[in-house]
């Protein structure tokens, strides 16, 4: 059968279609697994991983719908008439998905405001855990009981948000009593001299402690050091340790809360 009779089969241009879909099928699958994941490489390297992760999701999507568009036209469909179509139903949609336009609106705006990156440690409102990925509805973190929270963007946006792993170092404040006896002017000189010495404080900025007030059974003072983000959890164990153990050695006393009762007799009837 000759070009021009297989032209003019019912059959021949449909074959051609699919072969075209085909194509365009596999140019969709290359530029997802190889273009797509390159792309993803370079915007870590250069504007970090909340971007690069955003700009992935983006990216999936908008690559989808251009091979769904070329399959429409590759089979004859009028896109002009059908975006006609679905700028009326679109009108319907986004009545009823409200909040996921909602939603939406927002994650572009944590990804231009960028107050947490995937990997840190944040609380969101009351929610406290690492950030495992920022998608365009919600973000999702994990908690540190190891549970799996999913947080929608609006909130995320309008929340209050502290992120505990932005800056390389954190201040640790550690309250300690002492006893009325003690002299809290020695008190200081001891416990500066021991933390000067403690390989998780940080000497710049340089450690400090301060006499706070008179409490009710103790003389109430606050150990200020700075030390590495990493390590703030073990810093903190390992100071209230050995604060406690520098004192005693020190002979000074960590009084606990007492009262004093004073018993009177009752007069006889």
């Amino acid at each position: 059968m000759k070009l021009e009779e297989l032209l003019h089969t019912w059959w021949f241009p449909w074959v051609l279609r699919v072969l075209g879909t085909l194509f365009l099928y596999l140019v969709y699958r290359v530029v997802l697994r190889f273009v797509l994941p390159r792309v993803q490489r370079g915007l870590e390297a250069t504007q970090g991983v909340h971007v690069a992760t955003m700009a992935e999701r983006f990216g999936r999507y908008l690559i989808f719908l251009a091979f769904l568009l070329a399959v429409l036209v590759l089979f004859g469909v009028n896109i002009g008439t059908m975006v006609a179509a679905l700028g009326l139903f679109s009108v319907a949609i986004g009545f009823a998905a409200q909040t996921s336009v909602s939603n939406l609106i927002s994650g572009l705006f944590l990804l231009f405001d960028r107050p947490f990156e995937v990997g840190d440690f944040v609380r969101v409102g009351d929610t406290l855990g690492t950030v495992l990925y920022i998608d365009l509805l919600s973000t999702k973190m994990r908690t540190p009981d190891n549970l799996f929270v999913r947080i929608p963007n609006e909130q995320v946006l309008r929340s209050v948000t502290v992120n505990y792993t932005r800056y390389p170092i954190r201040r640790l404040s550690i309250p300690v009593g002492i006893s009325y006896d003690a002299d809290p002017s020695q008190v200081r000189e001891i416990l500066m001299g021991w933390l000067q010495k403690n390989p998780y404080v940080l000497a710049d900025p340089p450690p400090d402690v301060w006499i706070t007030t008179f409490g009710d059974s103790a003389v109430d003072l606050t150990v200020q050091v700075w030390v590495r983000r990493e390590e703030f959890i073990q810093a903190r164990n390992a100071l209230i340790t050995g604060i406690k153990q520098e004192l005693e050695r020190h002979g000074v006393e960590i009084p606990y809360p007492q009262q004093v009762v004073h018993l009177r007799p009752t007069p006889e009837a």
